[in-house]
Formats: structure tokens, C-alpha cells, sequence
């Protein structure tokens, strides 16, 4: 065999043989690559499934679990349900809490040997013995209760932030200890949002399946920053009638119609909203079917409506599950918010997650 000399490479003059021993092992390293591509696309597919049963083998409704690591967060459905897609291989921990029980936690062992590999656990918990009053009974007959704690980023309640349940209720107010409490809701999502001067303002949406309490965070904003930004950066600008909008649809909702919640969104991971949304409970009620055409270019185009307010034509597979706030499925228009932004219907109100604010520093 001719030996290879480097400085014929400089010169130009590689003999044949050896270009042709060079080219077969550029196509062997080419092959391999794509097989170890092929290889970790197919171990992000893997699933975790919990079921959340109380002592007696019942499945506990509206259980929040957390899925550790990455951090996702999700409420088990009606039958204790509670599924996270898209995940790799390895050691997963799933936490779950519920008014009236004992926290619980365990650990998922993941082994994504083949796409669609699902690891199933179960999740016992134990009841905390209590005594309801006669008041307390009458209230749970009238319906659910969402109650929270507005606290700002070093843990102080922000008291006086105006509360919307949209659709529910306007006139909300948190009290000196930045408490609130929301009465009379029914099983559905729960769209909540909170702002005051000087503080940045939360959107919040959740599945609402029994009784909840939780903490909401409001960032304090940073002093460095005119009357006029703090004003629009505290909720007071520009978006005021995406929001307006936001509160009529659900005051005037199809019964066809709704919003799929951030809760919901978050176990379906990196998923598109074409895979999404059919995988989720609120998108089966609302007859969110897998559609073949729903990826493709013109079939599937959408009217969407990127946060309330900017309509296009435009594909749900180009919108990331967990990059998403909530999904409004508007099939009639009858709160005619639709007609006055040219959109549909019928629409899809996409409300995307926002990016950090500037906060002030430490008291």
C-alpha cells in the first residue's frame, strides 16, 4: 500500500488510494453521527405517569405534583392522573401535595429504551384527620374556593393588588396580609390576574378541580425606572384591552370553548401545540382531536391570537407546551372580541410566558 505523505496533501498531489481510504472513513464518521443523533432524539420521548390514590385506592382530583428535575409542575385530572412527556432517561423525583392530606413524594426510575416509553407510579396519600364546621359544608356545596397570598420576591405581602378572576370577578382586593379569596368557581380553568403600582403583574392560569390555596409572586420593580415605565410595566399600558378582551371571553365562553391552563401545558413538556393540546384534559372536553394537517403548510394554518392583542395566520406547531402561559380555544365569537381584532373565529388566543423584570434591590 502507497504510504501517505503530508506534504503531498500541501502540495495538492494525494495519490488516489489514499484519497479514496479518506473519503470511506469521512462516510463511516457521517454514518455514526447520524446514529447517535438518532439515538438521543429517540431517549427525549420517554413518559412519566403517576397515579395520585388516597388510603383506600381512590384517585385524588386536582393533586399538584411537581417533577423534579426539570421543575415542571401539573394537577392530577378527575381519575388522580397526572402525566409528564418528553423526557430523557434518568432518576426523576415526583412530589405532590393536596389540601387535607400529607405531602408525599417518590422517586421514578426512567430507562427510555424506545420512543413512547412510559414509567408508571403510584402515589399514596394519607389523609389529616379534620372536623369541618357547618359553615365550612355550605360553602363547598356553593362550589369550589381559590384562595392565595400575594408576597413579593423577599417574602413581604403585597398588600391593596387588584385581583381579576376573568370572566368571575373584578373587584377583588388583597388585604394587609396580601390575602385574597375567590368563591363559587366551578371545575374549569381559572384565569387569575393580579397587579399594582410598583409591582410587576402575574397572570396566572390553573385547572381548577377541588378546593386550592397557593402563593403568588409579584416582583418588586426596580426605583430606577420613570413614572411612565413603572406605570406600563406594572400593568397599566398599553395592553389594557388585550386584557379587557381576555375578561369578556370567559365571561361570555362557548360551552365548546375554554382555556387550556399553564398547569396543563407544563406536563406536556417540549411539545408543539399540535401534540399538546389533544393530550390534555380541558383539550379533549373541548374536542381538540389530533389532526393530521395540523403541521402543515397551508392545511393547518390557524387565526392566532399572540397575547390578546396581535392576530396572524399562523401554525400552533411553531409554539413550544411549556413556553406557553395558557390557550384559549374560541370557536364563536360572542363576546365580539374576535370581530374587533379581525380574528376568526374560529381562534386560538396564544398568552406566551414573560421574561424576568427589573427588580429592585434588597430592602
Amino acid at each position: 500500500m502507497m504510504a501517505f505523505d503530508p506534504s503531498q496533501e500541501r502540495s495538492g498531489q494525494i495519490p488516489p488510494a489514499c484519497r479514496v481510504k479518506i473519503a470511506s472513513q469521512l462516510r463511516r464518521a457521517l454514518v455514526l453521527a447520524a446514529f447517535a443523533s438518532a439515538s438521543l432524539g429517540a431517549q427525549s420521548n420517554g413518559v412519566i405517569q403517576g397515579t395520585i390514590v388516597d388510603q383506600s385506592g381512590r384517585g385524588i382530583a386536582g393533586a399538584q405534583a411537581t417533577l423534579a428535575p426539570p421543575g415542571r409542575h401539573g394537577v392530577s385530572d378527575d381519575e388522580g392522573l397526572i402525566k409528564f412527556a418528553d423526557l430523557g432517561p434518568g432518576i426523576y423525583t415526583l412530589s405532590v401535595r393536596r389540601i387535607g392530606f400529607e405531602p408525599a413524594s417518590v422517586r421514578v426510575v426512567l430507562r427510555v429504551a424506545a420512543p413512547d416509553t412510559v414509567a408508571r407510579t403510584t402515589v399514596t396519600l394519607v389523609a389529616i384527620p379534620r372536623l369541618l364546621d357547618s359553615v365550612r359544608i355550605s360553602e363547598r356545596v356553593s362550589g369550589l374556593r381559590y384562595s392565595a397570598a400575594v408576597l413579593d420576591q423577599y417574602d413581604r405581602p403585597v398588600p391593596g393588588a387588584e385581583v381579576i378572576a376573568m370572566g368571575i370577578e373584578s373587584d377583588v382586593v388583597t388585604d394587609s396580609a396580601g390575602h385574597f379569596s375567590i368563591g363559587k368557581l366551578g371545575k374549569a380553568a381559572l384565569i387569575v390576574r393580579v397587579r399594582k403600582i410598583g409591582y410587576s403583574p402575574v397572570l396566572q392560569s390553573m385547572r381548577m378541580l377541588a378546593d386550592r390555596t397557593d402563593t403568588l409572586r409579584m416582583t418588586r420593580l426596580a426605583t430606577s425606572l420613570t413614572p411612565v415605565q413603572i406605570r406600563e410595566a406594572s400593568g397599566y399600558g398599553m395592553d389594557f384591552w388585550a386584557y379587557r378582551e381576555l375578561q369578556s371571553r370567559m365571561a361570555w365562553k362557548s360551552p365548546r370553548g375554554g382555556a387550556i391552563a399553564r398547569e396543563e401545558l407544563d406536563a406536556r413538556g417540549k411539545q408543539d401545540l399540535c401534540d399538546a393540546l389533544p393530550g390534555t384534559a380541558s383539550g379533549a372536553r373541548y374536542s381538540l382531536h389530533n389532526d393530521p394537517n395540523c403541521k402543515l403548510f397551508p392545511r393547518g394554518i390557524k387565526n392566532l391570537l399572540i397575547d390578546g392583542a396581535m392576530c396572524r395566520k399562523g401554525l400552533l406547531a411553531d409554539y413550544v407546551a411549556d413556553q406557553v402561559e395558557m390557550v384559549e380555544y374560541v370557536p364563536t365569537d360572542m363576546s365580539g372580541s374576535l370581530a374587533a381584532r379581525r380574528c376568526g373565529p374560529p381562534a386560538f388566543v396564544i398568552w406566551l410566558r414573560k421574561p424576568p423584570v427589573r427588580a429592585a434591590g434588597p430592602p
